[in-house]
């Protein structure tokens, strides 16, 4: 099997967000990737970089995507925009469990762990499930397995306890592994138990145990947030009575009564998803503008005055940019200088009253500016085969901080047999 290693390149771009530079290779990157056993953080590193090139809209153009994870990972920790359904927490510690006890060594502890997951496809399909099932469609060619998926949320919730890759794990199960892993615990003790012949027929639905389990998990890594705030959200909406599908956490019914200390936060976060939209809209506008489509300009010309008409200038003008990095700080993501200093300009812009930022040049020369500077030699606003390639649109939703998977985890809960 051809191995290729990752692990140099994620190490030279560690606490770096220009991970933009590989978007135009994203179809080799996916095609020819297979997994190295290198630690835990290398591989978190790695999963956030497939995770990019995965999920909806999440191009990340303009520079900002470690300002939303921070804000995503401090409001709802564990979750990624590519998980689907929360039974998934329970699903890959069950298969390992079951791969510990029917593997004779660690090659085939790694081979019936792959045949497990693909097993698991089937099962959900025979329980009747048809969406949010990973894999339902590529089958066995499918690249990320669940496992990959959850891996990271696992650790987050405490839910595993192991310490190290999945491979990792996989192989301290023969006693192939460091000898401090070997001698770890792999799974919180109060795991429930799976039901019986589970691999042959499952679905989604949470029973009341299982929910209370997770309940737990989150309650106890609220306890454990230096900042005491990462997963309190989650851990109090979890826990209420009525579920509510809004677009926005920032829009839901109940927010006067959310947490104190996260309600800050969330405001924070509403006022940088409103101001920052403008910015990845002219963007689009600009590259439209240069590509000399007329259909293309007209949208995003529409789509910058609905922005316009919607913003909350008030919010803006009063909006406290220090003490918002402040806030922003996590432990995994590093906001750089220039970062900050390209939204402090771009809010400038967005508080002009003098000029439309649309018609301003100065606005554009920013846009295009901190584009060139991420992209370099990929740059669509300098490169005439980028702007080609372009396909009229790239990161045009407002950030969510991932509300409506962890809004899907919290449905889950609360919606428990």
């Amino acid at each position: 099997m051809r191995v290729y290693i990752l692990k140099n390149w994620i190490n030279s771009k560690k606490g770096d967000n220009r991970i933009l530079e590989l978007v135009s290779a994203r179809e080799v990157l996916l095609s020819s990737l297979g997994w190295i056993d290198f630690d835990d953080a290398d591989r978190q590193r790695a999963d956030k970089i497939l995770n990019m090139f995965s999920e909806r809209d999440s191009r990340d153009e303009l520079g900002l995507g470690a300002v939303r994870d921070s804000i995503a990972d401090h409001l709802f920790p564990g979750t990624s925009t590519i998980q689907t359904k929360l039974r998934y927490m329970l699903f890959i510690p069950w298969i390992l469990q079951e791969v510990e006890k029917q593997s004779k060594n660690a090659s085939h502890a790694i081979d019936i762990a792959r045949k497990k997951e693909f097993q698991l496809i089937k099962a959900l399909k025979n329980g009747g499930e048809t969406k949010g099932v990973i894999g339902s469609a590529a089958g066995k060619n499918l690249k990320r397995l669940p496992s990959s998926v959850y891996w990271a949320g696992l650790k987050h919730w405490g839910i595993r306890t192991f310490p190290g890759s999945i491979d990792g794990m996989l192989r301290a199960f023969h006693g192939s592994f460091s000898q401090e892993q070997q001698n770890s615990q792999y799974w919180d003790v109060n795991l429930p138990k799976s039901p019986s012949n589970w691999l042959e027929s499952v679905n989604f639905q949470l029973t009341e145990n299982e929910a209370g389990f997770l309940i737990d998990k989150l309650a106890n890594r609220t306890k454990q947030s230096k900042k005491g705030q990462s997963g309190e959200l989650l851990s109090w909406l979890a826990k209420q009575p009525k579920f509510d599908d809004c677009d926005y956490i920032w829009n839901h019914a109940n927010l006067k009564n959310f947490p104190e200390q996260i309600k800050d936060l969330i405001e924070h976060g509403r006022v940088f998803s409103d101001v920052m939209h403008g910015a990845s809209l002219l963007y689009n506008l600009g590259l439209s503008r240069k590509r000399d489509n007329d259909e293309w300009v007209e949208e995003y010309e529409e789509r910058m005055t609905e922005w316009r008409n919607n913003f909350d200038i008030e919010a803006a003008k009063s909006w406290d940019l220090d003490k918002f990095w402040k806030i922003c700080i996590h432990p995994e993501h590093r906001i750089s200088h220039q970062t900050k200093s390209f939204v402090r300009l771009w809010l400038r812009h967005a508080l002009n009253k003098d000029t439309l930022v649309e018609n301003s040049s100065s606005a554009m020369k920013l846009i295009a500016s901190r584009e060139k500077r991420l992209k370099g030699n990929q740059s669509r606003f300098s490169v005439l085969g980028a702007l080609n390639r372009w396909g009229g649109q790239s990161g045009i939703y407002r950030f969510s901080y991932r509300w409506d998977i962890a809004k899907s985890h919290i449905r889950d809960i609360i919606e428990a047999a």
